[in-house]
């Protein structure tokens, strides 16, 4: 991983309003519980 790119990225949740996001924008969540059975 490039430790930049990471550096570079805010260390809480944005504003959905800030970056212009509205619930018309799509989400796609993956969510895994950590377990494998």
């Amino acid at each position: 991983a490039d430790t930049r790119l990471w550096a570079a990225q805010p260390v809480d949740n944005p504003d959905p309003h800030a970056v212009g996001l509205t619930s018309r924008h799509l989400a796609y969540v993956i969510y895994t519980s950590g377990s494998t059975g």
